[in-house]
């Protein structure tokens, strides 16, 4: 039977046009079947790519981690792949730019959303095609982890120094009034019950997506705390419905861990002088404030506690009250472009304080000049840049003036926000705390590795391994990946944390713990006569 396509060619052109027409009819055809069967086998790999719980070397990736129930939906065309079940707006959007898109083999760029999130892709740097992601049966989420766990761990702060100084006797005057037993630990359901039954002293709009609330609390002990919550109208909404709660467990148990630490109690036992009757003054007061939404200029702080105390002065937790927080998922470190004038200092920045290497006039008039496909590859800019480091920190003839775990250290810090701003991350139960700028203990050597993959990406991996007497003699501790990884028409460059970063920073604070019990130990060498 003749097909319309047949008909067609015969009504219009002579036996040698028909042929040559079938011909490239036919080879149209093919072409598109081609394409189809090869975007069918992109599909897949996409999909294994949005699934995965974590990537390769076992890291959790940004949030959200993974899209377990992703699936094609419909048939691949020649230009469009369609995927269900992939979340909320917010999920896809985070699943394109920060899942996908960290993956060296494809460029992401989300062009519409709406019912449906597209994006331009291409793979290995070949055609782009069109990525549809939509919502499907997938659950509802919480929307920004990060702005979430704020408003969680200043609920369980604010909820610690309730409890802490819950129970004060009256008739009794300073630390006489405190109940003898020390104060139990908080638990989830303590903040979730915080968090339902506060009626807010000022709930403030800031524009009309974000809103700041405030409540002050009068203690038994004759204190106050004051607690300040800012945030973006959809994070409240997430953070008054405590059903979600659960969507984030191990976010909120990490929360309610550092509030009972002795990092929180500690700051606490500074107010316990309890009731004066004889001073008649007014009671010290503490300050747990997140706030997200006002004008804060010159700080990134996430979270700020401090104690006025009643006669003016002012104490602060962790040394300036300022904490930057981080939710497990987080693995970036630093991020540079190309485009703006500030991410090229940054660039420029990253390589001299990790590694004390300075980029050469040359070096940097490449970086800003370079057409993007020069930057890639064996022979690429960032392949040989990367040779140059090594070069220079593995063979560097002069006394390092600093090791590299102390540059590494004051870096964490400074990208936080500044060396004012403790770090603190959030694990899985757990937390960990970020201040080892001032207590290091010097038991590694630094090692660099590069890595070429299969599409040019370039990997720097800065190994620190143990010397020789120490308990980790001869083991490799991965702490920083650098890689770089194309972006639409430009790039973009990545300092992240290696698979063992974590690992290292309760290592490091163990042996300072250790070190410091075994100096109390020792006696004295000249003993009082």
């Amino acid at each position: 039977m003749e097909t319309n396509w047949d008909l067609l060619i015969e009504n219009h052109f002579d036996k040698k046009e028909t042929l040559a027409m079938e011909m490239l009819v036919e080879m149209v055809e093919d072409l598109m079947n081609e394409r189809k069967e090869e975007l069918g086998e992109i599909a897949k790999k996409i999909i294994a790519i949005l699934k995965a719980e974590k990537d390769e070397d076992g890291n959790v990736g940004s949030f959200p981690v993974f899209a377990p129930d992703a699936t094609l939906k419909g048939k691949v065309t020649g230009k469009t792949i369609t995927l269900d079940n992939t979340g909320t707006r917010q999920m896809r959007k985070s699943l394109l730019n920060n899942k996908l898109g960290s993956d060296d083999d494809f460029d992401v760029e989300i062009v519409k959303v709406g019912d449906g999130t597209t994006a331009k892709v291409s793979y290995q740097g070949g055609q782009p095609f069109s990525l549809v992601l939509k919502r499907g049966t997938v659950k509802d989420s919480i929307a920004n982890i990060g702005n979430f766990a704020e408003g969680v761990a200043a609920y369980a702060l604010a909820e610690r120094v309730i409890q802490y100084k819950s129970g004060y006797d009256k008739n009794k005057t300073g630390d006489l009034g405190y109940p003898q037993a020390a104060p139990k630990d908080i638990s989830i359901d303590d903040i979730k019950n915080l968090s339902i039954e506060i009626e807010w002293d000022t709930i403030e709009e800031k524009g009309d997506k974000r809103t700041l609330k405030k409540k002050r609390f009068e203690l038994d002990d004759g204190d106050f705390l004051e607690l300040t919550i800012g945030l973006d109208n959809v994070t409240w909404k997430d953070l008054d419905d405590i059903d979600k709660w659960s969507l984030a467990q191990s976010t909120v148990a990490s929360a309610v861990k550092f509030a009972n630490s002795k990092f929180s109690t500690g700051f606490i036992d500074s107010s316990m002088d309890g009731i004066d009757r004889k001073k008649k003054k007014d009671g010290d007061v503490i300050y747990v404030t997140a706030d997200g939404v006002s004008d804060q200029e010159g700080t990134t702080a996430d979270i700020n506690i401090q104690m006025k105390t009643a006669d003016g002065n002012y104490i602060h937790n962790l040394q300036t009250g300022k904490i930057s927080l981080k939710t497990r998922n987080t693995k970036q470190l630093g991020q540079a472009g190309k485009k703006k004038k500030d991410s090229v200092k940054k660039f420029v920045k990253f390589f001299s304080d990790l590694y004390d290497y300075h980029l050469t006039p040359q070096e940097l008039n490449d970086f800003k000049t370079l057409p993007r496909e020069d930057l890639f590859g064996q022979t690429g800019y960032f392949s040989t840049l990367f040779d140059s480091v090594i070069n220079r920190v593995e063979n560097k003839s002069t006394p390092k003036k600093e090791s590299f775990i102390r540059r590494l250290s004051r870096f964490v810090v400074d990208t936080a926000g500044g060396p004012d701003i403790t770090l603190i991350k959030l694990l899985d139960d757990d937390y960990v705390v970020y201040d080892l700028a001032k207590e290091i203990v010097e038991d590694f050597d630094i090692k660099l590795e590069k890595e070429l993959t299969k599409s040019g990406i370039p990997y720097l991996y800065t190994y620190i391994v143990g010397r020789q007497g120490t308990e980790l003699a001869g083991t490799e501790l991965q702490l920083v990946i650098m890689r770089p990884r194309r972006d639409a028409d430009g790039f973009r460059f990545y300092v992240e944390q290696g698979k063992d970063y974590n690992a290292f920073y309760k290592y490091e604070r163990d042996q300072v713990k250790k070190e410091k019990e075994e100096a109390e130990q020792k006696p004295l060498t000249n003993p009082p006569q």
